[in-house]
């Protein structure tokens, strides 16, 4: 079992419901953030003593997301949930262990799977502009393409 793996389960684990909870809610639990965030952490940690994961890599990958991510919410006034910058730093944990291209095809990722749904959405006046949909699932979906691919 290597990382990849790893992090496949990891993302589909936390990813499932997650995304449920935000899709419904809108509001993800600081509790599941923040086991989302740990067991990132140990796997990462524990990997490294196995594998090749690259634990300085997935720190400087976990605050460039969170940066990234905290700068995203306030330019974008309400566009972006507290819940998508608390999960932030443990997909840059996951993916920045393996390398930093993994973590910028992620975000590249979440934003075209998101923007591919609100594009079909407004299309389809089941949206309109104004109106505010669950991010989560998509951070999950670009994480889950990238770890299955890899």
């Amino acid at each position: 079992m290597d990382l990849s793996l790893i992090g496949t389960l990891i993302f589909i684990g936390f990813g499932v419901p997650i995304s449920i909870i935000d899709a419904r809610t809108r509001n993800i639990p600081n509790w599941l953030t923040l086991s989302f965030l740990v067991t990132a952490t140990a796997s990462v940690l524990i990997s490294a003593l196995f594998f090749d994961a690259d634990p300085a890599g997935a720190l400087l990958s976990s605050i460039a997301c969170l940066l990234v991510f905290v700068l995203l919410y306030f330019l974008a006034r309400g566009g972006f949930g507290e819940a998508d910058v608390k999960l932030a730093p443990g997909f840059g944990m996951l993916l920045g262990a393996s390398s930093f291209s993994a973590v910028t095809l992620w975000l590249l990722g979440t934003f075209i799977f998101a923007g591919i749904f609100a594009a079909v959405m407004l299309l389809t006046k089941k949206l309109n502009k104004k109106d505010e949909f669950a991010f989560a699932p998509f951070m999950f979906l670009s994480a889950l393409s990238i770890s299955l691919a890899s």
